[in-house]
């Protein structure tokens, strides 16, 4: 029996099997490796980005202002109350009751003019004692006297009742001018800003006790208001000063003045100095408004800086400024205090850039990077 060769099972198909196998297996290979280098290369490029966004996460950006010596005017703002030229409480002269009232709230007065009449029973009293005694110390004077012409008593007796009789001349004087404070009268002309007396009111003598003004009269053809100045910038202000004074209810109403009288001397119970200011007729203003007060200080030679390049630490106040791009703390000396700005009296120099809004937790050595700032480079005035 003759057997057939199966063709399938030839070597040389099975060596062809056999070299496709391998080619593949090194198709598969070379792809695995070029994979491997691209996933590398890849992870490469995303590391290298990494770094260089750390690198840019971890650049600390600052802004900065420069130090300005050359500011012309501080401005200091002041609380004040506006007055009247001349404004005087009156008190009664002497205790009673309210008999009429003859003047209002509103009305104006002339110097002299009678506000307001007295009962005053406990001096009318002390009158006619007074004039008892007079008459009869006249009496015991004229009988003395005539004695002494009959040489009947010695001089120094009669001196005695001479002296008796003067004395009791000059109480009747005294008691009987107290007569005239049954009525209060205007001491100037003016306007009545205050009546607090009605008909049968006890009144007491003098503004003692629990005495209180009968009424209060204000001289308004011109107005005044005063400021009390610490003695920081009571150097700074004199007379002529210009002023802006501003109602605190129309802020964008503002009235020129001038300073018009300063005390020259600081109040030891308030270390502060009067000013006076004089407003101009016919602003508006009433009596007793509440206004500020804008004074336009005079800072040459001064080194201002804003109050927020500022830190306070337990070593003091200290400011953060960037030599060479980092950071340097400086401690420094505060003098005048103007609000959004501030004086330094010492421990900055004129070329210094200082941090602005510096965090507490910055330090000395730490890099900064410099970024614009839309502040101004200038303190603002």
């Amino acid at each position: 029996m003759t057997v057939t060769p199966n063709p399938l099972n030839s070597p040389t198909k099975e060596k062809s099997s056999l070299k496709n196998v391998k080619s593949i297996l090194i198709i598969i290979a070379v792809g695995l490796v070029i994979v491997l280098l691209v996933h590398f290369f890849l992870k490469h490029l995303r590391y290298q980005e990494l770094v260089k966004r750390a690198s840019t996460n971890a650049m600390v950006y600052v802004q900065t202002t420069r130090i300005n010596s050359q500011v012309p005017n501080i401005p200091l703002s002041l609380p004040g109350t506006i007055q009247g030229i001349n404004e005087s409480q009156i008190y009664s002269r002497a205790n009673g009751f309210v008999k009429k009232w003859h003047k209002d709230i509103g009305q104006s007065v002339k110097k002299g003019d009678l506000l307001a009449e007295i009962e005053i029973p406990e001096v009318e009293k002390q009158v006619e004692e007074a004039h008892t005694n007079y008459e009869l110390a006249k009496k015991a004077y004229l009988r003395w006297q005539a004695l002494r012409d009959q040489d009947a008593v010695s001089q120094q007796e009669l001196d005695e009742k001479t002296n008796s009789y003067r004395q009791t001349e000059a109480v009747l004087k005294r008691v009987k001018d107290q007569l005239q404070f049954r009525e209060v009268r205007a001491p100037f002309d003016g306007i009545v800003s205050k009546r607090n007396i009605n008909i049968g009111d006890l009144v007491n003598a003098g503004n003692t006790g629990a005495a209180q003004a009968l009424f209060t009269i204000s001289q308004n053809s011109q107005l005044k208001v005063y400021a009390y100045i610490s003695q920081n910038f009571a150097s700074k202000v004199s007379v002529g000063l210009p002023v802006e004074i501003i109602l605190t209810e129309k802020p964008d109403k503002k009235i020129s003045a001038k300073v018009s009288k300063i005390a020259s001397a600081i109040d030891p119970a308030t270390r502060t100095m009067q000013a006076e200011i004089l407003l101009p007729k016919d602003t508006g203003l009433l009596p007793g408004f509440y206004v500020q007060i804008n004074f336009k200080l005079d800072s040459k030679g001064q080194t201002i800086i804003p109050t927020k390049t500022l830190l306070f630490s337990v070593n003091g106040t200290e400011v953060a400024v960037v030599k060479n791009g980092e950071v340097l703390r400086k401690r420094v000396i505060l003098g005048n205090d103007y609000g959004q700005n501030v004086e330094v009296k010492s421990g900055i120099e004129a070329d210094d850039e200082l941090i602005i809004n510096p965090p507490d937790s910055i330090e000395n050595g730490l890099k900064v990077t410099v970024s614009p700032s839309q502040d101004e480079k200038n303190p603002k005035k």
